[in-house]
């Protein structure tokens, strides 16, 4: 601050006036005085006063400027306690020769106890050479220095701080001036950081999966220490594209496309690839990735983790193998059934068809016994062959099912007319009891529903001696609003069975009772087959039975409710078939004899062929109105000569004559395979004439000529 003085007012000059009028007024005489002139005088004291009233307002000035400092001075001790930080003069020998507030604070000390201390004294043991070291270089070489340690409080507790260190003089020695800065909240920040970055990293290095991140820009910025132990390389060899070079060529495209599309979409991927391993084998891997995002969204790359799953895929090759080999074999399994089916067809077809047509001749009563039990015989065959092909067909799994529509009603009536001959013959009545909520109409597989219940019917006739065989029908709480569960009941008074028979019942091949002394015949696949049947429906089948009190079967299926309740007409096997021209195509002599000579009692004229080719000469010479054709012959099969009569140009046969397969061929799908081959029907051998006579009665002959 400037003083406010002048020349006037400089306290010498007043001095030396004074002194100088002070002199003159020694030298002069009273009787000079006296009569010195009045107006000197005046002047002299006028001039002494106005210097003193000048002296007084320089003596006011010097004490506001000497406040004013002093008040500086206070705002400066102000700041300087306050400060954010801690201040401390220190020795060369590190002691406390002053501080602020701030420091004592801090260290948790007043200013007394603080000033004269040695600073190491607040230094943790293991930081002070530190200290000691910075300090000497400090002296040394003037530079300032900085170092980042913990400090302790008079109650032990520790906090990091930064200390910078500031050379001065004080007077003539120098002096350490310091700044202390708590950095505690960044510092344990830093080591939270650093403890979850080692936790993390742990954690990608010490698993088995091999982890890769990539920034935006696509390229890879990471891999952990199992990728790296697995390739090889470096992390230096991997980084960017690098890694790309170890991925097996015949896989890198597609690795690439897929990459690339999910990084454009953000969104997540999982490939595989074969990568090289650092033994030069190429190893399977399982790659998903997942898009990284920062905490305010923002999308920041990607992160991969990776598997090796060459053992799961050397195990999917065998797999693959196995079931291949299966399939083969499955094949040749069902290709073995089938021959074996039509080879024993054949010659059953002949048997049967002579004893069918011997039935037809006038005999005795011992004779017709004897024609009947041999039918019966071939028919028990028959269905063993039957149930053999569907055991093979369910455990293949190729049973399809069938869902048309079908009537109950007619169900149990076929219950009641097949079982007749043998309810009389055991004087065993059945009953058949249905509940008046039970649709007549419903949509199903009626040929596997009838199966199920006639072997469970069959069953109860075969095990039961006197009493009754009762079928209860009634329905279930349905499942959705268009379906219907029913519930069949099969009970009888027969022998029943033991709890370890009940729980053996419906394995392939076995029988309630066993051994050489086995009352009852079969080959133990009905029930094994019914149980499948069953299951494959949706269906449920149990057994309850008290030896010597009965069994009752629990049969529960589920139905569809028809949308509309009329069935399409039947046509009536019993009707007679008018007289047709037939074209027998057979190549089995003992079947060709049985089943001509049948056709003809049925009042129908006959030609045969033995062959494709003979078959299409005899259409060229002569008209007829159906064809009986079989399918597995020798010089030209029975669908080759399909295909000829339906692609003819040379008009010598009718394309639209009715053709029937009529083949040895029975397994599942057979006869869907001849209609798409275009013929109009199928009898499978043995046939039965009642549905050979069905078959013929609805081909309609009244445009033919």
């Amino acid at each position: 601050m400037k003083s406010r003085t002048s020349q006037s007012g400089d306290p010498d000059l007043l001095r030396r006036k004074a002194e100088e009028i002070s002199r003159k007024s020694e030298s002069r005489s009273p009787e000079s005085l006296t009569g010195a002139p009045v107006e000197e005088t005046s002047r002299i004291v006028h001039e002494l006063r106005v210097h003193q009233i000048e002296l007084e307002m320089q003596n006011e000035e010097l004490r506001r400027i000497h406040q004013e400092l002093a008040e500086e001075h206070e705002r400066y001790l102000d700041l300087f306690d306050f400060a954010p930080v801690g201040y401390c003069t220190l020795t060369e020998h590190g002691q406390i020769t002053a501080t602020n507030l701030t420091a004592t604070t801090m260290l948790d000390v007043t200013r007394n106890n603080l000033v004269g201390q040695q600073i190491t004294r607040f230094i943790c043991d293991d930081d002070q050479l530190t200290f000691v070291r910075e300090m000497k270089e400090l002296f040394a070489t003037g530079a300032a220095r900085s170092c980042e340690l913990r400090l302790k409080k008079t109650d032990s507790t520790q906090f990091w701080a930064c200390l910078k260190l500031v050379l001065k003089q004080h007077g003539d020695t120098p002096v350490c001036r310091v700044v202390i800065s708590d950095i505690n909240d960044r510092k344990q920040a830093e080591i939270a950081l650093t403890e979850s970055e080692l936790h993390f990293r742990n954690l990608a290095n010490c698993g088995q999966a091999l982890i890769w991140t990539s920034g935006e820009d696509k390229l890879c910025d990471y891999f952990n220490e199992p990728w790296l132990d697995f390739t090889g390389r470096t992390l230096e060899q991997e980084l960017g594209n690098g890694w790309l070079e170890g991925v097996h060529a015949e896989d890198l495209d597609r690795c690439l496309s897929t990459y690339v599309t999910a990084f454009d979409r953000h969104e997540p991927f999982s490939m595989e690839y074969r990568l090289r391993h650092v033994s030069g084998e190429y190893r399977w891997l399982v790659d998903q990735g997942t898009p990284r995002f920062n905490s305010q969204d923002a999308f920041v790359g990607y992160i991969g983790h990776c598997l090796d799953i060459t053992p799961r895929k050397h195990m999917e090759e065998e797999l693959l193998a196995t079931k291949n080999a299966a399939e083969s074999a499955n094949k040749a399994k069902s290709a073995f059934l089938a021959n074996m089916s039509h080879e024993i067809r054949t010659p059953l077809n002949g048997l049967l068809g002579m004893m069918q047509l011997l039935e037809t001749t006038e005999t005795s009563d011992e004779q017709q016994m004897y024609i009947e039990m041999a039918i019966r015989s071939g028919g028990r065959l028959t269905r063993l062959l039957s149930d053999i092909l569907d055991l093979s067909r369910i455990e293949a799994g190729r049973m399809p099912l069938s869902e048309e529509p079908f009537n109950l009603s007619e169900t149990f009536s076929a219950i009641t007319d097949s079982f007749g001959p043998v309810s009389i013959q055991k004087r065993l009545p059945i009953r058949i009891d249905v509940a008046p909520d039970v649709p007549e109409e419903v949509l199903g597989d009626e040929v596997r529903v009838r199966q199920v219940l006639f072997n469970l019917v069959g069953n109860a006739m075969k095990f039961c001696a006197h009493g009754e065989v009762r079928v209860e029908v009634s329905t279930l709480l349905p499942l959705p609003p268009d379906t219907v569960r029913v519930l069949f009941c099969v009970s009888d008074t027969g022998a029943g069975m033991s709890d370890t028979t009940l729980e053996t019942l419906g394995d392939p091949f076995t029988q309630a009772s066993e051994g050489f002394t086995r009352e009852h015949q079969g080959a133990g696949l009905g029930l094994s087959i019914c149980k499948r049947l069953v299951a494959a429906m949706g269906g449920t089948l149990a057994f309850e039975s008290t030896l010597g009190a009965g069994t009752t079967a629990y049969l529960m299926l589920p139905f569809r409710r028809r949308a509309h309740s009329r069935l399409p007409d039947q046509p009536n096997a019993e009707s007679a078939a008018p007289s047709l021209r037939i074209l027998l195509v057979e190549d089995d002599e003992t079947s060709r004899l049985a089943e001509t000579q049948l056709l003809k009692k049925m009042g129908h004229t006959v030609q045969t062929a033995g062959n494709g080719i003979e078959a299409l000469e005899s259409m060229r010479r002569s008209t007829f109105d159906c064809v009986l054709m079989d399918v597995q012959m020798e010089v030209m099969d029975g669908l080759e000569a399909t295909k000829k009569i339906r692609t003819d140009a040379s008009k010598f046969f009718d394309p639209k004559i009715p053709i029937v397969a009529m083949t040895a061929y029975a397994m599942r799908g057979d006869r869907e395979r001849f209609i798409m081959a275009g013929m109009d029907d199928y009898i499978s051998k043995p046939f039965d004439r009642n549905k050979l006579a069905q078959v013929l009665g609805g081909i309609d002959v009244k445009d033919r000529t």
